[in-house]
């Protein structure tokens, strides 16, 4: 039972990263993305243009951004994207 259900996921993985090889969407063809589409997924690509959103509305510096999406992600926080 927890054979299929792990086969399911890894496919739902696999199937979810394959979309994000080729599909682009609107709001990703920016320019900051350009290495990143492609080999990261949709999903990232999303949470990486809501952080540069943020970055851009707010004036931000290290003590109040909390680099959350940096330390539990590995990806780029709106404090660093800013920078």
């Amino acid at each position: 039972c927890i054979n299929q259900i792990v086969k399911y996921q890894l496919t739902s993985i696999y199937e979810s990263f394959e979309k994000s090889r080729i599909v682009l969407k609107h709001r990703h063809n920016l320019l900051c993305f350009r290495l990143l589409r492609g080999f990261v997924a949709l999903e990232a690509l999303d949470i990486l243009e809501g952080e540069l959103q943020q970055s851009s509305r707010h004036q931000l510096d290290f003590s109040n951004c909390g680099c959350k999406l940096r330390h539990s992600c590995g990806l780029p926080c709106a404090y660093m994207l800013s920078v």
